[in-house]
């Protein structure tokens, strides 16, 4: 029994190896790889060193968090049946949460909303690689307040933090010093449209079956909850990234968020040693001045 666990370790010493010195090799020819993973199959970028970096050594990201959270949901009544129903997925990137589930049997259908181009490309060849093109609907657009055109900053290093650049906001009357050096971002264009309109135009049976909104775009969520006005009439529950920076620097008054929070939404849950907890909603202000404003955020799931 020692040889065969001593042999089983040299083995998988040497393909952590043969891993590292693939994703190395990759990453000096800024090219692509190919993963299967518990969550499906993805293309990816090394120059990505968060979501796809997590995919390609750790053959996951956030996929138990999501699989705990449509968990609880269902066990509290507030999700439709596994297998069935229409997650939201706002803030799609390269389908990490469309994808994986669907790949993993949570929800039938998923409308995956990315605005950069380049993960929208990979997004696009993702739902192919694993075969969902009927069940998958990709929208290259940013979820704002109101159609037209957003500015558009964009990470080097961590592709799923390309955020929306409000340009009235002035950073340095904020309070605080930037922590990811966002004023020497490249910056582009993107088109955007308004949840609302977005939902409007998708297949009748989709619209009908719409269960969860999962959003995680990096701070701009304030200016895309304005624009779901009828959307949020249905009371679904909503997952979203809280991170006070991110809100700040979009220029959204936290007392606002949480106003609007507590008008949608009656209580909350998040993952706390190994279990959610719940609160009733009048805590999210508290839960947010725990977090601060540098760089802690939590995933928080929101209920009707």
């Amino acid at each position: 029994m020692h040889f065969r666990r001593l042999l089983r370790q040299i083995i998988n010493s040497i393909r952590a190896e043969q891993k590292q010195s693939t994703w190395e090799a990759a990453s000096r020819n800024n090219s692509f790889l190919e993963v299967s993973t518990s969550q499906g199959k993805y293309r990816i970028t090394t120059a990505d060193k968060v979501i796809s970096q997590s995919l390609y050594f750790n053959g996951s990201f956030e996929l138990n968090f999501m699989q705990n959270t449509v968990a609880l949901l269902r066990e509290i009544g507030r999700c439709s049946a596994k297998g069935t129903g229409t997650i939201l997925d706002v803030g799609g990137n390269i389908g990490i949460t469309s994808i994986g589930m669907l790949h993993t049997g949570e929800f039938a259908r998923a409308v995956a909303i990315e605005p950069e181009p380049n993960n929208f490309a990979l997004l696009q060849y993702n739902v192919a690689l694993n075969s969902f093109e009927q069940q998958i609907l990709c929208l290259p657009f940013a979820a704002a307040d109101q159609a037209g055109e957003v500015l558009f900053e964009l990470s080097t290093s961590n592709f799923g933090d390309h955020r929306v650049k409000v340009a009235s906001v002035n950073v340095h009357q904020l309070g605080f010093s930037e922590l990811y050096q966002e004023s020497n971002r490249k910056v582009t264009h993107v088109p955007a449209k308004t949840l609302d309109s977005m939902i409007s135009e998708l297949p009748q049976n989709w619209i009908e079956d719409l269960s969860l909104i999962w959003m995680d775009i990096q701070g701009y969520e304030g200016y895309a909850f304005q624009g779901a006005s009828v959307l949020l009439s249905r009371n679904l529950p909503a997952v979203i990234e809280v991170w006070p920076y991110g809100l700040l620097r979009a220029g959204t008054k936290l007392e606002e968020f949480c106003a609007f929070v507590s008008e949608n939404w009656s209580n909350f849950w998040v993952w706390r040693r190994s279990k959610f907890v719940n609160y009733p909603i009048q805590y999210f202000p508290l839960f947010l001045s725990e977090l601060g404003c540098d760089t802690d955020h939590d995933n928080v799931i929101l209920c009707p």
